[in-house]
């Protein structure tokens, strides 16, 4: 689990995000990075009209092959990329769970959108355990960690749309991996500038290195279960 639950009520009253807000929030990503085509199909459920509305999901050239990026001719600085594709994903599967199921708290926006448990990815050699995370692998979780927060946050103190631009404002991908860095340090884990594939491993040589993966909690990163065990232990 990425981050403690908090309880999603203000004064007693369980908080809560309609599709309205959900739809709301995606509008205005899209419009920030000047996607104007999907923008506008959004901007038409605005009103709450659920009418519709899941169709454009799934099937070639659906709302969900949008990728967010420069090469796409989006109005967007790359290190704000997995920022804006996270945020893309999560609001993308609140809408359509909200579209389906009515309003949901925090917990069940956030089940929806697959944020919970979210694990950092990087190397690590099979042969002496040697493990690395890259900036780009310390980016894409802080992606995740932040707009978790930011969804958690937003439906519990009724201020979603707010939450959202918040982050957008202030994310900063130097100042992520940094942060996300010295946990990973702490916990074992070395840093490389190389964003590249691990191998031959810089600290034994052998070429037998795989995929790793990290939860993360208060106490730092812990390797997550269902990675590839070290050879001969």
């Amino acid at each position: 689990m990425i981050y403690k639950w908090v309880e999603d009520t203000m004064f007693g009253r369980k908080m809560k995000i309609s599709f309205s807000q959900a739809v709301e929030a995606t509008h205005w990503l899209l419009i920030t990075v000047g996607e104007r085509q999907w923008a506008g199909y959004f901007a038409k459920h605005r009103n709450g009209q659920t009418d519709g509305f899941r169709s454009v999901y799934g099937g070639m050239g659906s709302f969900n092959d949008l990728i967010i990026c420069r090469a796409n001719k989006h109005q967007i600085e790359t290190n704000h990329e997995p920022l804006a594709n996270q945020l893309l994903g999560s609001l993308s599967s609140i809408c359509y769970a909200t579209s389906l199921r009515g309003d949901l708290t925090a917990p069940e926006a956030l089940e929806a959108c697959g944020t919970v448990g979210h694990e950092l990815e990087g190397c690590r050699c099979r042969e002496c355990g040697h493990s690395q995370v890259s900036p780009a692998d310390l980016n894409a979780f802080a992606a995740y960690y932040d707009v978790a927060m930011a969804i958690q946050s937003g439906i519990t103190n009724g201020a979603f749309l707010e939450s959202i631009q918040t982050l957008w404002a202030r994310f900063d991908s130097d100042d992520n991996v940094s942060r996300f860095r010295l946990n990973a340090e702490r916990s074992g884990i070395s840093f490389s500038e190389n964003t590249g594939w691990m191998s031959p491993c810089p600290k034994c040589g052998s070429a037998d290195t795989c995929v790793y993966r990290w939860d993360f909690d208060v106490r730092g990163f812990t390797p997550s279960k269902d990675n590839l065990a070290m050879k001969n232990r």
